[in-house]
């Protein structure tokens, strides 16, 4: 008998008696025979730290901070917005499968890799992650650069000067980003080892210091005051007597 955790599609690999456990058929079986069992709730994380944190990190990615500027003023302002109308029909559509697929059964823990697979089965499913692996990667490999792109920014020495000055302090080069990066990645590492806690409270400090910098922008358009530069162009140098005389002569 199918009910809320039924998978919607029950042909194929789903539909096969041996796979039935793989699909939530061994669970449902389980869950009618021990309906009277009470039940541990296998989350760790609240709807705050495991839903709207990650949610608002990945709304502010690296790309807000570091390349909206340079897309404005590479492409001009008509073709950024452009560039957010089609990301943003783009993430329309997606949401609204997900929409789709999270109203229609009950929802367990593991995120969106498990709901598509146990929803839609696992060919749909296999596919689908596959894709959100490689996707997962390429974002780390970009938020991890940006991160040491801005790190360099502000902390990173002039690489033709040999004296450090102020907080100037790091040493830039291709090797050095590589270090910087693997450290980085590292860290990433030991927070996931870990598990759910120690990764929820990292959310939430990375999230403070996000939503710091966004005031912050606001804060010194007020606070700082407007300042005059003067750009002073290079001397000229002017040419010697004997080429003046042959562009003279022409």
């Amino acid at each position: 008998m199918s009910n809320e955790r039924t998978p919607l599609i029950t042909s194929g690999v789903c539909g096969l008696a041996v796979t039935s456990a793989v699909c939530g058929g061994g669970a449902n079986a389980a869950s009618d025979s021990s309906h009277g069992a009470p039940s541990k709730d296998p989350r760790q994380l609240n709807t705050f730290f495991g839903v709207m944190v990650p949610t608002i990190l990945s709304m502010f990615s690296i790309i807000l901070f570091l390349r909206t500027g340079f897309v404005v003023g590479h492409a001009g302002l008509l073709q950024g917005l452009l560039m957010l109308a089609v990301a943003y029909t783009i993430i329309s559509l997606t949401i609204l499968s997900i929409c789709a697929i999270s109203t229609n059964g009950a929802i367990q823990g593991g995120g969106a890799y498990y709901m598509i697979s146990r929803s839609l089965g696992p060919e749909f499913g296999g596919s689908i992650g596959l894709m959100f692996f490689l996707a997962k990667v390429c974002a780390c490999g970009e938020y991890v650069l940006g991160l040491v792109e801005a790190i360099l920014d502000v902390f990173g020495s002039d690489p033709e000067s040999p004296v450090s000055v102020g907080a100037r302090v790091l040493p830039q080069g291709y090797w050095y980003t590589v270090l910087y990066s693997s450290v980085i990645l590292v860290l990433c590492l030991i927070v996931c080892l870990v598990g759910a806690h120690i990764y929820s409270r990292t959310a939430f400090a990375i999230l403070l210091l996000i939503t710091v910098s966004l005031l912050s922008i606001f804060v010194s358009s007020v606070v700082v005051k407007r300042q005059d530069f003067r750009h002073h162009p290079p001397a000229i140098r002017q040419p010697d007597r004997p080429l003046q005389h042959q562009l003279h002569r022409i």
